[in-house]
């Protein structure tokens, strides 16, 4: 590891020869540490599946895990006092472009499919992705807890365009090039620690799960990680920054440097990644991009945290 001796700290992981900080957020509690790690990013250069152009990412971390109700609960706790400071200022993006504070966060959706309850009355959800929170309250959750949400150009370089881990940039999935027959997936599934069946890649429709092709604890499809980056793919999609935009636009063609995409007069946000109800292989590959009004919350979306380094 170059500089680092071969060995970094309790805490610390080896990055480009260099020992980098990889601290629980604050939304990390004692005893969900195994959902809470960070993963450094050390950013580059890669060609975006959808603008064909190369974008560069400078170094960030990045949630290894979406967040978990049990995490989003924290916050929630903390929320009413917390609210007026994080919301005192725009938040500020590699790219030196911000986003204001315009809309007012709903609280989190119950119905059907949602992982959220006012109290923890179903242990086992804590694990689970927190899912029907609309884009403002998720931004909220990951200012409040040190970071922002990603870019689509951050997300998307981690899901295809870092070569790491024996993975070549340009991958149509996550975790490489291979797509899971029905075959294949029923050959490879495996006990789920919380009953039924798990699929190792990502958990989509043929992925019956723990409670009924809905979502699975974080972090259980292990074959489907890439850096450690745990279900970029399926479970809940997830997400970003920015507008849903034409790829034409100004935003994607004039800015090479991590580019964001705001009042493109949509309204939409993107949300990277499928999620469970997928029902094609093909709707989990890393350039698929969906899009929900800011104030609008489904169970098929969720979110993971992004921190500028």
């Amino acid at each position: 590891c170059g500089a680092c001796g071969n060995v970094c700290r309790l805490g610390e992981r080896c990055l480009e020869g260099a020992c980098a900080s990889t601290g629980a957020p604050r939304s990390c509690g004692p005893g969900d540490m195994a959902d809470c790690a960070l993963v450094e990013v050390p950013g580059g250069t890669f060609v975006m599946g959808g603008t064909l152009e190369n974008v560069r990412v400078r170094r960030f971390a990045l949630d290894a895990y979406e967040v978990t109700v049990g995490r989003f609960r924290r916050f929630w706790g903390n929320r009413g006092a917390a609210l007026a400071g994080l919301r005192a200022s725009p938040v500020v993006f590699p790219s030196g472009q911000s986003i204001p504070w315009r809309l007012t966060a709903s609280p989190p959706g119950t119905g059907a499919g949602c992982n959220w309850s006012a109290s923890p009355t179903t242990a086992e959800r804590e694990r689970h992705p927190m899912n029907c929170v609309d884009w403002t309250l998720a931004m909220e959750f990951c200012v409040w807890d040190g970071g922002r949400l990603p870019t689509e150009a951050e997300w998307e370089f981690v899901a295809q365009g870092w070569v790491t881990a024996g993975l070549q940039a340009g991958r149509p999935l996550p975790w490489g090039a291979h797509d899971p027959t029905q075959q294949d997936i029923t050959a490879t599934m495996m006990p789920d620690p919380d009953g039924g069946l798990l699929c190792p890649y990502a958990q989509w429709s043929p992925c019956p799960g723990a409670d009924g092709r809905r979502t699975r604890r974080v972090g259980l499809g292990v074959l489907g990680a890439p850096a450690g980056v745990f279900d970029l793919g399926g479970n809940v999609a997830e997400w970003t920054a920015g507008d849903v935009s034409d790829l034409a636009q100004a935003c994607w063609t004039e800015r090479r440097e991590n580019p964001l995409c705001t009042n493109t007069g949509t309204g939409l946000r993107v949300h990277r990644g499928g999620a469970y109800d997928a029902v094609m292989i093909s709707e989990l590959r890393n350039t698929v991009r969906g899009g929900l009004f800011a104030e609008q919350s489904a169970a098929t979306v969720g979110f993971r945290c992004a921190r500028t380094r």
